[in-house]
C-alpha cells in the first residue's frame, strides 16, 4: 500500500485509518478501519481499532479512483473507460482484522 491517512466520516461521526494502493489486476483499492484515539498526558496520541467493529475496503473496477461515500459504501470517483465496461467499485465488510503483536 502506498499510502495511509486517518480520516473522519462527518455523517458517522467516526475516525478510520484508511490505506491505499493498487491491487494485483491493477485496480485502485482503499480500506479504512474505525479507530478509537485517545490523547494521553504527555501530549501523544494513541489509537487502537475499535473493536469489535470490522474494517471495510473498496476496490475499483474500471475506476481510476474509488473512495469511500460520505456515510457508507463506495464510489467510482473517476471512470476509467468511457466507451468501455461498466465503472464500479465493490464494497467488502471484513468480519474480523488481524491484530499485529
Amino acid at each position: 500500500m502506498k499510502n495511509f491517512s486517518i480520516t473522519e466520516d462527518q455523517l458517522l461521526n467516526k475516525k478510520y485509518i484508511q490505506g491505499e494502493g493498487i491491487d494485483e489486476d491493477g485496480n485502485h483499492v482503499v480500506f479504512r478501519t474505525e479507530v478509537e484515539i485517545k490523547q494521553l498526558k504527555n501530549g501523544d496520541y494513541q489509537f487502537a481499532p475499535a473493536l469489535p467493529n470490522p474494517g471495510e475496503s473498496c476496490t475499483g473496477v474500471n475506476c481510476s479512483t474509488c473512495a469511500f461515500a460520505e456515510g457508507g459504501g463506495c464510489a467510482c470517483e473517476k471512470i476509467g473507460n468511457l466507451g468501455g465496461d461498466a465503472s464500479y467499485c465493490n464494497h467488502t465488510i471484513s468480519t474480523e482484522i488481524e491484530l499485529s503483536k
